[in-house]
């Protein structure tokens, strides 16, 4: 959050917890790349989420989480019938993906269907990880059932050098963690989870969530802490999910995690970032059929701007029919001329292809067909021998990708036919909505200090004076020529 929205630059808050996820991802795929760690053998499954809108009522979280829950949660946060449902299903072989799709409501494809609320067994989530010290000290704020969760991280910041030391207090920090225990039945009860910080009961930093919260403005973000904090939770997923030493997962790399701060934090132009991107927005236009690549990217402000704002309207999940924009559709499906698409933001095709590039890199991903490894487009690639979607052009590499984006739209709303318009399906959700500043018309300026008010009070005292002068110059001829 910010006074201004341009002005949300989340280095603690949002940059430092991108930059550790994203990192703990790359360890735990270099493991995997190195022959290190199988994860066919592990007896769960990892996976990484990345939530946006947090700060308006958990939008992001509340929705994925709701839409995996197969009651819709137990805090009323629901689609129409509890949990998901698709009232216009495209089936995998009628889409240019590969993916199943649904139109109503839209969602580009379902593989989150594939998951359910009830089999998660531990979540844990980062929260301003760039203020533990060089040596990884950090704290535990744990649910009732967290306990497994909390020892994995104390024992993975042991064997990576650090410690991490359970909270003073019981109460549970905002983070993504909440929507998963609403929605899940029994809440902390039933579902493990941690929320790893580098603070203990309060706040450690004053200019978290203001727009001093940027490095070139003191704010703070610890690149040893962010690289401790990403190995600490690459080692505790791993032994959580089975495996069977923390020392199979090598230490993040510091190197990658200063590239991402750098360009999280001062621009997202950065070569990191750029080219990942770049490698999204063409497959975005391959599906539509439209030439899109690097120069169609908006990469914001310098630095970046955080913030998410109650709606972000290009980002909307959108069918293509008949040449007409719909924002949900309920008519028949044309294969080959009909398109379902999101147009996600710069970050969010960063994060995306980043992690579905580390992961789509590993064996259990790929097959061994070398005439298939590289590419200038993904219609130079071929199919994933697992799942039989076609594969993606991520940096020149065809590519199996197992990342997807997921609409960040609060559970109570559900869009409307016309893009850009909603009902309100649960009047008990925390609908949030705030002005939109450009119609209203609304200018605001900062505050120009005591010294500009005195020169205007001087100049204006100036001039009053020299007005005077000249009335009573010209009065004065006039009186002379009166006279005459």
């Amino acid at each position: 959050t910010g006074l201004f929205h341009d002005a949300a630059y989340g280095a603690l808050d949002a940059a430092a917890s991108i930059a550790a996820l994203l990192a703990a991802a790359d360890a735990l795929s270099r493991a995997s790349a190195s022959g290190m760690a199988s994860w066919s053998e592990l007896d769960s499954q990892i996976m990484f989420g990345l939530f946006q809108g947090e700060e308006f009522g958990y939008l992001g979280s509340r929705r994925f989480a709701a839409d995996i829950s197969p009651s819709g949660g137990t805090d009323g946060t629901r689609m129409d019938g509890g949990g998901f449902s698709c009232e216009n299903h495209v089936s995998a072989d009628d889409t240019a993906s590969g993916y199943e799709a649904c139109l109503d409501p839209i969602y580009p494809n379902l593989a989150f269907t594939d998951i359910s609320l009830d089999d998660v067994q531990h979540v844990i989530a980062l929260d301003q990880v760039g203020l533990g010290s060089a040596d990884g000290q950090f704290y535990t704020h744990t649910t009732a059932a967290g306990s497994a969760a909390a020892s994995a991280l104390s024992s993975s910041a042991s064997s990576s050098g650090g410690t991490v030391s359970s909270s003073s207090t019981s109460d549970l920090p905002s983070s993504p963690l909440t929507s998963f225990l609403r929605a899940r039945e029994g809440g902390s009860d039933a579902l493990s989870g941690v929320v790893l910080s580098g603070y203990d009961g309060t706040f450690a930093d004053q200019r978290y969530h203001s727009h001093y919260d940027t490095p070139d403005r003191g704010g703070v973000m610890d690149v040893d802490a962010v690289t401790a904090a990403a190995t600490i939770t690459a080692r505790a997923l791993y032994s959580l999910a089975g495996g069977d030493s923390t020392s199979d997962i090598p230490v993040a790399n510091t190197s990658l995690v200063e590239e991402l701060a750098e360009c999280l934090t001062v621009s997202w132009s950065c070569d990191l970032v750029a080219s990942y991107a770049s490698s999204e927005i063409s497959a975005i236009g391959d599906g539509l059929g439209e030439p899109l690549s690097g120069t169609d990217l908006d990469f914001g402000s310098s630095p970046p701007s955080y913030y998410p704002s109650v709606i972000y309207p290009s980002g909307l999940p959108l069918v293509v029919h008949g040449g007409s924009l719909y924002g949900k559709y309920g008519g028949t499906w044309n294969v080959g001329d009909d398109k379902v698409y999101v147009m996600p933001s710069t970050l969010e095709m960063f994060v995306r292809t980043f992690l579905g590039h580390r992961f789509g890199a590993t064996s259990q991903y790929t097959d061994d067909d070398d005439s298939e490894s590289s590419c200038n487009t993904a219609n130079d690639c071929g199919k994933c021998p697992a799942s039989g979607v076609r594969k993606e052009c991520i940096l020149g590499e065809c590519t199996c990708v197992a990342a997807f984006y997921h609409t960040a739209m609060d559970p109570g709303l559900a869009a409307k036919e016309s893009p850009g318009k909603f009902k309100i399906t649960n009047s008990s959700a925390p609908l949030y909505a705030e002005p939109n500043w450009a119609s209203i018309g609304v200018s605001t300026y900062l505050e120009a200090g005591e010294a500009v008010g005195v020169v205007a009070l001087v100049m204006g005292l100036a001039w009053c004076a020299f007005c005077f002068r000249y009335v009573w110059l010209m009065a004065k001829k006039l009186e002379e020529m009166g006279a005459l």
